[in-house]
């Protein structure tokens, strides 16, 4: 299966996870709970706290999992949160000239 959302959020329950692959660029944040992720090729394992975001550095492979709690996470692609910035802050800088 091959799921495409432009900003997806998912819930996942304690020792519930999501496979991501070839991510790179995806940033990771979880809201209610803390998540373990792990990165094919990097031998080290990252715990996300809630209220923290985690940029995916490597494409491969990726597991996100829910650590004790469950939890929502955000998966925000680069490429839609480049757009976003870009839309507010041309809208942002019009609306300012229009004060000054």
């Amino acid at each position: 299966m091959n799921l495409q959302m432009s900003n997806p959020r998912l819930l996942l329950h304690p020792g519930q996870s999501v496979v991501l692959d070839d991510a790179k660029g995806v940033t990771i944040c979880p809201h209610e709970a803390k998540v373990w992720v792990t990165l094919e090729g990097d031998s080290s394992d990252f715990v996300v706290q809630p209220g923290e975001d985690f940029v995916l550095n490597l494409n491969g492979r990726t597991l996100v999992q829910a650590i004790n709690d469950s939890t929502w996470i955000d998966l925000i692609d680069y490429e839609f949160r480049t757009e976003v910035a870009a839309h507010w802050g041309g809208q942002t800088v019009g609306l300012l000239k229009q004060w000054l």
